[in-house]
């Protein structure tokens, strides 16, 4: 028995030795797995002295499969070609769903059975952590595909970029570090839902009735049409009304239609709320400048408003890929006549100020129905990447949060009843669906 004792000591004191050993090799050259390799071994030089074929067979199977991996590893070391990433190509990207996006690759290493491949990479907004991402790749060539849903729309850096090889029992992996970053853009949604709202105001009546009537005939001069004159330019409205012919001869520069002042603040806690408030903004905005009328924007970017009209474009792309910020409203005096597109958040939060008045309001409201804490099918809905109690734990968190922001849904609508806001509601689960409520 004391003969027995000794040996096991003696085995534990080597095999402790040995794991130290591994742990530096394996350090030294990025491999994961030697705290796996170290027990197998231990559990294989163990049950040598207890002869219990099946165990042992079992350990030194899998010891044999976690050394094929080092060695694959190792190779690629030795053979010392790290792949580079030249470019990263996609299509149109938007953000909620699965996106396709390819990188082109030098230097990919030679496909292994057992063996694949993932990238981690971490996405930055300005200089801001938006994302942090672990996704799975394909070969397909020269070219590392992959799909990837974003949180939300904007302009963003991917950086931090690790390569990783990872055997398909989890028992092994091997990384090195790419020094590429890229800058890419997803695109917010456009929303067909919008209700445009009608402002009479000092600069004319009926904002968009007096656009329809610029793009009308009855801002060109008319003559009667004389033999030689451009058959293109008669003006056939005209011809319908008296039976004779007149062309249109001299266009008149449009009267100026108005400024429409627009407050834009989509921060919100959900992504989804976010994007849902943003399409709303672009489209209504895109229609109300595409047929002249100039907006003033306050938004997150500027304590400032900023004029845009067509010819600014480029303005009008910041406020909307970089408004993922609180907006900050500084005023000594009321704003009036406005269109205030907002999520559910900031509207709240600014509607108590008092300082929007007379005014129009879209704003967001998370809602998801689908959300039922004591909902057995949220236990059953696993796959091979779910988080089980992590997914249930949010749904939970949502479910409080939407609970409360309920009760302050009924003071938002007081409030905005007494500052004759017509406030407009849109309620989105994980998806845009559009409930609008007077």
């Amino acid at each position: 028995m004391h003969h027995q004792a000794i040996i096991i000591i003696i085995i534990i004191l080597s095999l402790y030795f040995l794991s130290l050993l591994l742990h530096k090799i394996f350090r030294f050259f990025k491999i994961n797995g030697f705290i796996i390799l170290s027990f197998f071994i231990a559990f294989y030089l163990v049950n040598l002295y207890f002869k219990n074929l099946f165990i042992n067979f079992l350990s030194f199977s899998i010891f044999i499969i976690i050394l094929i991996f080092i060695f694959y590893y190792l190779f690629l070391i030795i053979k010392n070609k790290k792949t580079n990433f030249i470019s990263l190509n996609y299509n149109y990207l938007n953000p909620k769903i699965y996106n396709e996006l390819n990188i082109k690759a030098e230097n990919i290493p030679f496909t292994f059975p057992g063996i694949y491949f993932l990238i981690k990479f971490d996405i930055y907004n300005e200089n801001n952590l938006a994302d942090r991402a672990l996704v799975t790749v394909r070969r397909e060539k020269e070219k590392l595909e992959f799909k990837y849903k974003f949180n939300m729309h904007g302009d963003f850096t991917i950086k931090n970029i690790k390569f990783i090889l990872r055997d398909i029992f989890g028992f092994t992996e091997f990384s090195y570090n790419i020094r590429s970053t890229f800058k890419i853009t997803v695109y917010p949604y456009y929303n067909d839902n919008v209700n445009v709202p009608f402002f009479n105001n000092k600069d004319g009546s009926e904002i968009l009735q007096s656009v329809i009537r610029i793009n009308s005939t009855d801002f060109f001069e008319n003559r009667k049409y004389y033999p030689g004159d451009d058959p293109r330019k008669i003006n056939w409205k005209i011809f319908a009304h008296i039976k004779e012919l007149h062309v249109r001869e001299i266009e008149k520069i449009p009267p100026k239609t108005g400024q429409i002042y627009v407050i834009f603040a989509p921060f919100s806690d959900f992504d989804i709320e976010f994007e849902y408030i943003t399409s709303l903004f672009i489209t209504t905005a895109d229609l109300l400048l595409k047929y002249g009328i100039e907006l003033k924007i306050l938004s997150p970017i500027s304590e400032n408003e900023i004029i845009i009209n067509k010819s600014n474009e480029s303005e009008f792309n910041n406020i909307i890929n970089y408004s993922f910020k609180k907006i900050n409203i500084i005023r000594n005096k009321t704003i009036d006549n406005a269109i205030f597109f907002a999520s559910f958040y900031e509207y709240s939060r600014i509607i108590e100020s008092n300082l929007i008045k007379n005014s129009f309001a879209a704003i967001t409201f998370f809602d998801d129905d689908n959300i039922k804490i004591n909902d057995l099918a949220l236990f059953l809905n696993i796959n091979k990447y779910d988080s089980l109690i992590k997914d249930f734990i949010e749904k939970i968190k949502i479910s409080f949060k939407t609970k409360k922001r309920y009760n302050i849904l009924e003071k938002i609508n007081t409030i905005s009843e007494n500052n004759k806001i017509k406030l407009e509601i849109y309620k989105t689960g994980n998806y845009f669906e559009t409930k609008n409520n007077s």
